[in-house]
């Protein structure tokens, strides 16, 4: 008694393929684009980080590495749902110790896939006010008080608009 095989598309169990179907190969201009989207990922991999880059060029006449200037405060946004909010725009200005906004340098920027943006502050005891806004999204405002650490971690929710 004779059995029947399926075939799929991709061939038998030991790889065979019925006549006439082979593997199908990529050619023409997508082939030639995602080969360049490799070599641009290669390079992209092979090339040096630039943060290591410069923490190793930062050392003291000596030799020995200097001590970190700035303090990083990273904020991340987020929507009511818990993902996190691309493209929201964020402020970071000072404040007096009673956390009032005082006039001086007001730094900006906008969030990225993550929902994230640093800031880098001088490393000193200080207080700021944050401030966020997106499309679609009510804004909302923070007061951050940076203690001099190396970094300080800050998560914003952003309520959708009614």
């Amino acid at each position: 008694m004779r059995t029947s095989q399926l075939s799929s598309p991709a061939g038998d169990a030991r790889g065979h393929f019925p006549a006439g179907r082979g593997p199908r190969k990529i050619s023409g201009p997508l082939a030639r684009l995602g080969i360049a989207m490799l070599l641009l990922l290669a390079l992209a991999l092979a090339a040096p980080c630039p943060l290591s880059a410069s923490a190793k060029e930062k050392k003291t006449k000596d030799g020995e590495p200097q001590p970190v200037t700035d303090t990083l405060i990273k904020v991340t946004t987020f929507t009511e749902l818990g993902s996190t909010l691309r493209g929201a725009k964020v402020k970071l200005l000072p404040a007096d110790k009673d956390g009032n906004v005082m006039k001086g340098k007001v730094l900006q920027g906008i969030t990225n896939g993550m929902g994230e943006y640093p800031f880098h502050v001088p490393k000193a005891e200080a207080k700021y006010v944050l401030e966020a806004e997106a499309k679609g999204f009510e804004s909302v405002s923070k007061p951050v008080h940076a203690r001099g650490e190396d970094q300080t971690d800050i998560f914003l929710q952003l309520p959708a608009k009614k």
